[in-house]
């Protein structure tokens, strides 16, 4: 008997690190700066939403799965790529005959999840918003030192992190930050929602330094 395996993935082009190793000063020919931030959270958010649009969950999202690549070379700007999207296990429940799917996420970059099924775009709008939490605050997780007890616990987020390194740009992103990271998902934002708050963000800061 023959069988036929069919097997889809993604394909993209070699990068040179990860989210993670830009924001932590891992490039020798690019530093991240408040004028940079803007770009890379608007790349991000909107990959996401053009996911989001295909009915797509990343369901894994953290600095570390977002690769970066410098098309026009070193020192150019940098590119993100969202990647290592999550996936599920399939697990056998004996009580009920069936095959349930467990899905394999990274503690302190995941909401916490109520569910048999947390996989909706609200679920990554948490994500992204520990995400945009680190890219403003330097490498600063939002939820402080210890963001898997943190989240597990549903604390809030640590304010004294925020009021240590504010500035124009940490403030004009607190209240888009905030509300991404509420535990009740019916109160997120839309993934259109957060890449709109980040369009105006971005048009005001120009202003701003236009005057």
């Amino acid at each position: 008997m023959l069988f036929i395996y069919l097997i889809r993935y993604l394909a993209i082009e070699y990068c040179m690190g990860t989210l993670e190793d830009l924001v932590c000063g891992g490039y020798e020919d690019f530093t991240m700066t408040d004028q940079s931030h803007l770009p890379v959270l608007y790349q991000i958010t909107a990959g996401l939403y053009q996911l989001h649009s295909l009915g797509i969950v990343h369901g894994n999202l953290k600095p570390s799965n977002i690769l970066v690549s410098f098309p026009k070379g070193k020192g150019s700007k940098p590119t993100m790529k969202l990647a290592d999207f999550g996936i599920r296990l399939a697990v056998r429940d004996e009580a009920i005959g069936l095959t349930r799917f467990r899905l394999v996420t990274t503690e302190g970059w995941m909401c916490p999840v109520d569910s048999q099924d947390p996989m909706r775009p609200s679920f990554d709008l948490f994500s992204l918003g520990c995400i945009c939490g680190f890219i403003v605050l330097n490498g600063h997780h939002p939820f402080g030192t210890d963001p898997i007890s943190a989240i597990k616990n549903r604390q809030p987020i640590q304010m004294s992190i925020v009021q240590g390194k504010s500035n124009s740009l940490i403030l004009a992103f607190f209240d888009l930050i905030t509300r991404m990271l509420k535990f009740d998902a019916k109160i997120r934002p839309s993934t259109i929602d957060a890449l709109k708050q980040i369009i105006i963000i971005q048009q005001s800061t120009k202003s701003s330094s236009a005057h």
